[in-house]
């Protein structure tokens, strides 16, 4: 993976007591990425609920309150490294 192809997702529960975790394509760099850094802890990574990263987003795959929980909002950011295109393509112009 080069150097500019980087993604993360930050997110944390707002209805809830959970820290802040982000998933990013250096820890893990396949799907399912269960490697997340939280900036809440001193632990340097941990291992917890799975996301994938997809050409066109992102799938959380638990089910529990940390990263998916049934009827708990979340706060997130997500970035790609080629939005709305490839290496080398130009950005879709909204209409």
């Amino acid at each position: 993976m080069s150097d500019d192809e980087r993604r993360f997702i930050w997110c944390k529960s707002a209805t809830g007591a959970n820290n802040w975790w982000i998933y990013d394509t250096e820890r893990d760099g396949l799907n399912p990425n269960e490697d997340f850094f939280d900036p809440s802890s001193t632990a340097a990574s941990s291992t917890n609920a799975d996301v994938d990263f997809l050409s066109n987003g992102f799938k959380l795959r638990g089910t529990d309150g940390f990263t998916n929980g049934s009827g708990v909002v979340y706060l997130y950011m997500a970035f790609a490294e080629h939005p709305f295109g490839g290496s080398g393509v130009s950005q879709a112009r909204a209409r």
